[in-house]
């Protein structure tokens, strides 16, 4: 785990193990996420927890790969699998983290290949996330975005969306993206309180960058 903060951003890049112990206890599929906050808002979030009895779904919907923004196969990862409350089996190695003068890049091999995301604040205004994969057959990569809940999102052009919150203004754009879709997701961030967020998925082929950058 790392966080990179300059300029007014706030960056969380998560390369921990899967979990705690053998069992990776209390483990989500989170390698790779970023969350971002600009000043004290946040943007990009983490969706939390749930609960750990009485919501099954939700707490094992929360914790899935799906749920958080690191790249993954269109199809999702198969792994690691979940057979309770806490225990889960086939394990991902721990991912790797790197700083290379304020560039962070946070790699893991899973599943037969080979997954980067390169984080940069640039120029003081803009983040730039770039997600890439190797190794198999060439095949769609997708990342989905977890905005706060008070983020609102306005789609700006094919592969651009407009952000606002308290006021404040965000761009984002997605080069080399394939398709851009605006979902509606889920967000825990108090335990056993649920809500809504929007979220962003972008598809591409082996690479996609963001570009997040203050209005």
């Amino acid at each position: 785990m790392a966080t990179y903060e300059n300029h007014g951003w706030k960056l969380r890049v998560d390369a921990s193990l899967l979990g705690f112990g053998a069992m990776a206890a209390h483990g989500h599929g989170d390698a790779l996420h970023v969350s971002v906050w600009d000043g004290e808002l946040a943007l990009i979030i983490d969706p939390g927890t749930g609960g750990y009895y009485g919501m099954k779904e939700q707490r094992a919907a929360l914790a899935a790969w799906e749920a958080h923004n690191g790249p993954q196969p269109v199809g999702g990862f198969q792994t690691p699998r979940r057979l309770g409350t806490f225990l889960l089996l086939d394990h991902h190695v721990a991912p790797r983290l790197e700083d290379e003068s304020g560039r962070l890049t946070a790699s893991l091999q899973h599943e037969g290949r080979d997954w980067k995301r390169s984080v940069m604040i640039v120029g003081g205004g803009r983040i730039c996330i770039e997600d890439a994969v190797t190794g198999g057959s060439a095949f769609d990569l997708r990342t989905r975005w977890h905005l706060a809940p008070e983020v609102e999102v306005t789609p700006a052009g094919e592969a651009e969306f407009l952000l606002r919150r308290q006021g404040r203004r965000w761009r984002v754009s997605f080069e080399d993206a394939t398709s851009c879709t605006l979902m509606t997701g889920m967000a825990s961030r108090r335990y056993g309180s649920f809500e809504d967020c929007q979220v962003i998925e972008v598809v591409g082929e082996l690479n996609i960058k963001s570009v997040w950058t203050r209005e």
